[in-house]
C-alpha cells in the first residue's frame, strides 16, 4: 500500500520536524537512533511516515511541536501504533532494545524522496510481542536491536 506526499505537505512536515527536533534537544530527550543519519533527517523522515499513515487511514495527525518521548504515534483500529520509517526501500522493521510498553503495533514505512514529492510505502506491520521475540534480537552497527525483514511482516 502506497501514498504520495506533495511538495506543500513536505515543506509543512519539514518545518514541524525541525520544531520537534529543536524542542527535543532542549528538553534533553534521549536519542535512541541506530542510524548514521543526522537528527534532522531522521526527524523529517519519521514525521513523513507518521503523516502519510494518518493521511491514508484518515486518522488524527498530532501536529504539536512539543517533543514526545516514548508513547505512540497514533491509534488505528483501537491499537496504539508506532511508525518506523526508513529511506532504505528494502529496510527492516527495527525496535530499540528497550521495549515501549505503550505500543501495541509497529508499522514499517519506506519513503522514496523525490524532487516533487514523496512516495511512502507501508511495507507491513507486527504486533509488539512479535517484534520483541528473542529470536529477532541482533546487533546493528554495534547496538543491540530487534529486527524483522519486510517479507516476515503482516501485509496491509
Amino acid at each position: 500500500m502506497k501514498t504520495t506526499i506533495n511538495e506543500v505537505e513536505m515543506m509543512t512536515i519539514n518545518m514541524l520536524a525541525n520544531l520537534r527536533g529543536i524542542g527535543a534537544r532542549i528538553k534533553g530527550v534521549r536519542d535512541a537512533k541506530v542510524s548514521d543519519k543526522n537528527n534532522s533527517e531522521i526527524d523529517f523522515e519519521g514525521l513523513l511516515g507518521e503523516y502519510a499513515f494518518c493521511k491514508t487511514f484518515n486518522l488524527f495527525f498530532e501536529i504539536s511541536p512539543m517533543p514526545r518521548s516514548g508513547s505512540y504515534d497514533c491509534i488505528w483500529n483501537g491499537r496504539r501504533i508506532d511508525l518506523k520509517t526508513t529511506t532504505y526501500l528494502d529496510g527492516s522493521l527495527l525496535g530499540n532494545i528497550k521495549r515501549n510498553e505503550d505500543v501495541d503495533v509497529y508499522v514499517l514505512c519506506t519513503v522514496d524522496i523525490q524532487r516533487h514529492g514523496v512516495e511512502v510505502t507501508f511495507a507491513g506491520w507486527l504486533y509488539s510481542e512479535e517484534l520483541y521475540d528473542p529470536a529477532n534480537l541482533t546487533n546493528l552497527r554495534g547496538s543491540p536491536v530487534y529486527m524483522v525483514k519486510q517479507d516476515k511482516l503482516n501485509a496491509f
